[in-house]
């Protein structure tokens, strides 16, 4: 993600990619040579207070958000946060205060918002174009720890961290769940937890799998009730035949809509009578989150109007993926 930050800022008019940090300084030496970036540091506190940096990315393991953010804030500086923001709700809350305090931007990196089609499925929601809204279903299917499309998990970092209790935000849950949670608050507005059921990673005898504190989630599945009817909310990293398949369904009194971002990140299908083929809706095209960002800290409106991506969203979704993610079961 450190990569594809470096990129998608560094394609932005006017912004410049300018120091990376990482907890080992060599580390942090080779990617910014490998990106061709001008300065590295060991220490964000450190990054933050070199004068070198308008603003700040944060692309580390979900542990590792914290200490980025509060030196960013106690440096007046807007900061840009992977999902899911932290570990545990605690940590996420005390990174919205500190931003809050130090009344800087701050937005999460909720990318399934990219393109436009959450944004597009929300107006047509609002606008009644589905009549009272019923139920939803939100999916997001993954088959890494089945296939090696993008490295093998027992060797490539990358991917290892995420089976690791003690290192991720509750695996799946807060991986996949994270974006899901998201969508749900989105699109229905305040959601509750009513149920969840999860499945805690298991290695084959065969599989040199050291993890730290045992076993993570990669798969589960939850209900959610909020005021427009109940959702349901599945994630899994071994889902057979899906390399990466985010998709929504929302079914009103009136219409129905799909989302399936393997077909189209920028067109939904909307059905109106039983039996009848999708309609296609285009969605307007919208800024990226990292456009937004890099419009925030220039200290200009957000060019999105009405669909926050800040910390207090972030906290929202934490609050999700806690109450999800505390649901874990044993292996079996």
């Amino acid at each position: 993600m450190a990569e594809y930050h470096a990129k998608r800022f560094a394609g932005i008019e006017g912004a410049t990619v300018a120091a990376v940090c990482d907890h080992s300084a060599e580390k942090a030496r080779d990617f910014a040579s490998a990106c061709g970036i001008g300065s590295f540091f060991g220490d964000p506190a450190d990054m933050a207070a070199s004068g070198s940096v308008d603003a700040i990315s944060v692309a580390a393991y979900d542990g590792w958000h914290l200490d980025p953010v509060l030196a960013a804030a106690d440096r007046g500086l807007p900061v840009f946060c992977e999902k899911p923001m932290a570990r545990r709700l605690r940590d996420a809350t005390a990174m919205a205060e500190a931003v809050l305090r130090a009344g800087v931007p701050a937005v999460v990196n909720f990318s399934k918002r990219n393109g436009g089609l959450l944004g597009l499925a929300r107006r047509m929601i609002a606008d009644g174009g589905l009549g009272a809204l019923r139920s939803a279903e939100f999916r997001y299917l993954q088959s890494w720890l089945l296939q090696d499309a993008w490295g093998d998990w027992r060797s490539t970092p990358r991917w290892k961290w995420r089976l690791s209790e003690s290192q991720s935000t509750y695996g799946a849950v807060g991986d996949l769940g994270s974006h899901l949670f998201d969508a749900a608050l989105f699109l229905l507005g305040d959601c509750e937890i009513r149920g969840c059921a999860s499945r805690r990673f298991a290695a084959g005898p065969d599989a040199d799998c050291d993890l730290p504190g045992g076993p993570s989630c990669e798969s589960f599945q939850a209900i959610l009730t909020a005021r427009t009817g109940h959702a349901a909310v599945s994630g899994s990293w071994r889902a057979r035949g899906k390399l990466d398949a985010f998709a929504a369904t929302l079914y009103g009194e009136t219409a129905a809509i799909d989302i399936d971002f393997g077909r189209s990140r920028t067109a939904l299908l909307r059905y109106v009578a039983p039996g009848e083929a999708g309609s296609p809706v285009e969605a307007p095209k919208t800024a990226s989150t990292y456009e937004r960002f890099v419009a925030l800290a220039r200290g200009a409106s957000d060019p999105v109007v009405g669909e926050p991506i800040d910390f207090a969203q972030g906290v929202e979704v934490q609050r999700l993926v806690e109450a999800c993610g505390s649901c874990a079961e044993s292996p079996r």
